[in-house]
């Protein structure tokens, strides 16, 4: 059986990158769903059948 060949010199560092770049897409997706979730509620909420007028949302009589 032949030895194992030396991984290349910038062969190491894929790992790194790779933990690195998952890292900062989890970041980003963690901002953008703490700051998107309440608007992106909203939005549904007024695109339903009934929609009330200002007034009534604010003054329920």
């Amino acid at each position: 059986m032949a030895p194992a060949l030396p991984a290349p010199p910038g062969s190491s560092s894929f790992p790194h990158l790779l933990n690195k770049s998952f890292s900062s897409a989890v970041k980003v997706t963690r901002t953008v769903v703490h700051y998107g979730f309440v608007p992106f509620v909203l939005y549904l909420g007024f695109q339903s059948e009934t929609k009330p007028g200002v007034l009534q949302l604010f003054l329920p009589i």
